[in-house]
């Protein structure tokens, strides 16, 4: 851990780097980037770092934008999940960007029924909701957009339920903790009639989801 300032130092200068070298294509020297990076995120390289401070890091900045490469995506979403499965209070700065991944990053996905991309949105956005279900729970403009992208994951029309399936975890826990609260009962009540229409749309979907599934050649 005492070289770890010295590694961050030098995955930032060879992230900020935009060409090739030593014959390693471009692409796959930023995806090394990133697996050295998940490597030190594990082991706790930013334990003392303010989250408003990693939040605005470079390297968060990287593998965020990385998120938008089809080569390093996978690795770019590790490095998130895990940065917001150790330090919560990250997920203010995604909840912020929920409105780009829903518009830029899911709604292609969607259409184009880019699975992997898919099923990596949904983990990143799962593991936020996870780790601050109380500012979810706000209600915000950006908690909903969050919601509303993982009913879309949930609707997603695939032959398997493992899409579907991984975001059951996040809503199961946010019901709890609507419903848990010990706030107050007219806010309490306030927040259960906000999220009503939404884990209906959630109820909708499982069950369409059900019903074309048992009617699939697959099913049979």
């Amino acid at each position: 851990m005492a070289h770890a300032p010295a590694v961050l130092e030098f995955l930032v200068a060879q992230s900020e780097n935009a060409t090739a070298a030593d014959g390693v294509p471009l692409d796959e020297r930023n995806r090394r980037i990133l697996r050295c990076l998940l490597t030190w995120v594990r082991v706790g390289c930013f334990s003392e770092m303010p989250a408003a401070a990693l939040a605005a890091h470079p390297l968060l900045t990287f593998a965020f934008n990385s998120l938008q490469v089809p080569f390093s995506f996978d690795v770019a979403v590790e490095v998130m999940t895990e940065l917001v499965n150790q330090y919560h209070d990250l997920s203010q700065f995604f909840l912020t960007k929920m409105s780009y991944i829903r518009e830029a990053l899911l709604l292609p996905a969607l259409a184009s029924r880019s699975e992997k991309i898919i099923a990596g949105l949904a983990c990143l956005m799962c593991e936020v909701g996870h780790a601050a279900p109380d500012l979810v729970a706000e209600g915000s403009v950006e908690a909903l957009t969050l919601a509303d992208a993982l009913l879309r994951c949930v609707a997603y029309s695939s032959e398997d339920w493992e899409i579907a399936d991984s975001t059951l975890y996040f809503w199961c826990n946010l019901s709890y903790f609507i419903l848990g609260s010990d706030t107050e009962t007219d806010k309490r009540n306030a927040v259960q009639e906000l999220f009503t229409p939404v884990f209906s749309s959630l109820f909708d979907a499982l069950l369409f989801r059900a019903q074309v599934l048992s009617l699939s050649p697959w099913f049979h």
